[in-house]
């Protein structure tokens, strides 16, 4: 006789098995810059479903060759710990980096991609381990599974990273109920600390809200980019800034309000 529990966790293992196998051909993007350009086929294929368009998708995919070519170029070590996200020039980089100045030189290669609008980082400072990587893996995978699976969430449209149990999601929703949803997925799942959205909302296309900062540095400037949607119950004391852009003005660092941040470990 099965127990309920073993059913129910078959029946999840399934669903994310035939997740992944729709979602493969994307998953080429994610290896190496040759990898990228290879993925960069796939992507053509399904960006006639995607709000950003077959132009804008290629695009996309040419800003993350190019950021991912000047980070293997500049550092493998740098190249190997930087996660990276890209949404309508948008970029989002994340990853666990040990010193501050490697953190700083991956968002400033990141702004020399052409087309490049937004650098976001989300760059975390400390040590990972492979246990990290595994759990924040699975946990991805489950969201991407989840929003596939869902009827009323267009998944497509979304990118997701892991980093430390911090799920970190940009995209397009095409409503304010569908963004809910995936926030409601996210926040849903174990072991998950933090879930962070730059998700924009189709609907109600929003031009950030400038706030003064309070940084001084002078080269680039620092804009500091704060996500959409942040759930935050334990914020960490390696915080990165969230969004370096190179200025040539001498206005003090300004800073963008969060659309939402959810902690969820108090």
């Amino acid at each position: 006789m099965t127990c309920p529990r073993m059913r129910l966790r078959s029946r999840r293992t399934a669903q994310i098995a035939a997740a992944l196998c729709l979602a493969a051909p994307l998953g080429l993007a994610a290896c190496t810059p040759a990898g990228v350009a290879v993925g960069a086929g796939a992507t053509a294929g399904v960006a006639g479903f995607q709000d950003r368009g077959l132009g804008g998708a290629v695009e996309d995919s040419r800003i993350r060759i190019q950021i991912n070519d000047l980070w293997l170029k500049e550092d493998e070590v740098l190249y190997r710990k930087a996660g990276l996200q890209v949404q309508n020039g948008r970029v989002l980089v994340t990853g666990v980096m040990p010193t501050e100045e490697m953190r700083a030189k991956a968002i400033e290669l990141a702004w020399k991609a052409d087309g490049v609008k937004e650098v976001i980082n989300e760059v975390q400072i400390g040590d990972s381990s492979v246990g990290d990587y595994t759990e924040d893996t699975w946990i991805s995978t489950q969201l991407k599974a989840d929003l596939l699976l869902d009827a009323e969430v267009s998944s497509i449209n979304y990118s997701i990273q892991t980093v430390r149990g911090v799920i970190y999601i940009i995209g397009i929703a095409q409503t304010d109920q569908e963004l809910q949803r995936v926030l409601n997925h996210a926040r849903g799942l174990a072991n998950v600390r933090k879930v962070v959205s730059y998700v924009q909302v189709k609907t109600e296309p929003r031009e950030p809200k400038l706030q003064g900062g309070g940084d001084t540095a002078e080269q680039p400037n620092d804009r500091r980019q704060q996500p959409t949607t942040q759930d935050d119950q334990t914020p960490g004391t390696n915080a990165p800034s969230r969004s370096d852009t190179p200025s040539t003005s001498n206005e003090p660092p300004t800073a963008t309000e969060p659309v939402t941040e959810t902690d969820l470990d108090a």
